[in-house]
Formats: C-alpha cells, sequence, structure tokens
C-alpha cells in the first residue's frame, strides 16, 4: 500500500510538471509568435450604427471597419495585412463585418472587396493603395493624425511569421484554444485513471 501511495504522488507530480510546461508553452508562444498581437472584433450593421452614431459631431471618434467575404482571396490577404496593422494604432478601435449581409456596402457606395473604411467623425476614407504594411500605415497615420508605433519590429517580423488569416474567415484553431482543450482532455484521462486504479487497489486490498 505504502509503493501504491508513492506511485500515486509521483504521477501527480507528472502532472503537475505537464500542466507548468503547458502553461510555458502558451506564453511563450505568445510572446514569440504573437508579440503585437491585437483582437479585431466582427460586428453587425446595428453595432457599426452605433458606431456611426456616437462620432457624429465628435471628430475624436475614429475606427476602422473592413468589409469582406469570405470567399474572396484577396480579403484575406489583407486580414493578414490588417492584423500586422492593428498593434500599431493601440487607441484606433478595428472592426470587421461581412459585406455580403452589409446594407452599409451600398450605403456607402462600396463596390469591390475587400473595403477598409476609415471613420473621423463624420468624415470617411476608402483605402485604395496596394496590401502592403507600409501603404496601409500611411493610410491610417494621415487620416487620423497619430503615428505608428513600433512599424521596424513589426516589419522585421512579418517576413519570419505568419500570422495567417483569420479564424472568422478561414476556420483556423487558435492555438490557445488548442492548449486549453489539451489540458483539459489530459486532466480529464488522468483523473478517470487515478480513480480506476483507485478502485482496483482497493479492490485488491479486500482480496
Amino acid at each position: 500500500q505504502s509503493t501504491w501511495g508513492n506511485c500515486k504522488k509521483m504521477r501527480q507530480l507528472v502532472f503537475s510538471v505537464f500542466c507548468c510546461l503547458s502553461l510555458c508553452c502558451g506564453s511563450a508562444y505568445k510572446n514569440d509568435v504573437c508579440p503585437l498581437y491585437k483582437p479585431i472584433s466582427l460586428i453587425d450593421d446595428n453595432q457599426l450604427s452605433t458606431l456611426v452614431a456616437e462620432g457624429k459631431g465628435d471628430s475624436r471618434v475614429f475606427f476602422s471597419v473592413h468589409f469582406f467575404a469570405s470567399s474572396s482571396p484577396f480579403c484575406h490577404e489583407l486580414a493578414e495585412m490588417e492584423q500586422l496593422l492593428a498593434p500599431l494604432f493601440p487607441s484606433v478601435p478595428f472592426y470587421r463585418i461581412d459585406g455580403l449581409s452589409s446594407s452599409y456596402l451600398s450605403r456607402w457606395n462600396l463596390r469591390s472587396f475587400p473595403s477598409l473604411v476609415l471613420r473621423r467623425g463624420t468624415l470617411a476614407a476608402v483605402y485604395q493603395g496596394d496590401r502592403s504594411l507600409e501603404s496601409l500605415v500611411e493610410f491610417v497615420e494621415s487620416f487620423i493624425d497619430i503615428p505608428a508605433r513600433n512599424l521596424s519590429s513589426v516589419v522585421e517580423l512579418q517576413p519570419q511569421h505568419s500570422l495567417g488569416q483569420l479564424p472568422m474567415l478561414d476556420g483556423s484553431m487558435d492555438p490557445y484554444l488548442v492548449l486549453s482543450f489539451l489540458f483539459v482532455a489530459v486532466w480529464s484521462l488522468s483523473w478517470l485513471k487515478i480513480r480506476v486504479w483507485d478502485s482496483s487497489a482497493a479492490v485488491r486490498t479486500v482480496s
């Protein structure tokens, strides 16, 4: 029984070490691959109407909205650049909206996908340049008059790491979500295994 107790403690220790390593790996991924990650929210027409209403008469209210079509490869390209662009302007909210279901596509006279629109108060500008990070940065800086930060580090990061298309566009899994599922799965299996082994040990002791 003493040997069984020692084995049980050893399994618990190994499991604890595994959990710590999983958390460390998740932290390392976040710091190495996505050092400037900034989430971009998916909105609908009602939310966009609220944003537009808040900006009326107040030039200090600004935001970016990307009208996309999930079937367009150009939208995927812009999404990758936008994921690098957003962290450079922490004070600028970035949003995305499904252009195929948005009435604003016609209301703002947008004729193609992707369409990246900047709003500042009642003013609006539609991006018409190439899908390079430098051009996008210049577009945002010139319209909202806020300088980008850490541009050199992002430009160095860009050829080395691909942040990938947005989950909302290509259905890819968030790595943090994968790690969470893995953690829960291993914890559950370990707990069940310990319970089974405890029951088996009890049966052997009684026998």
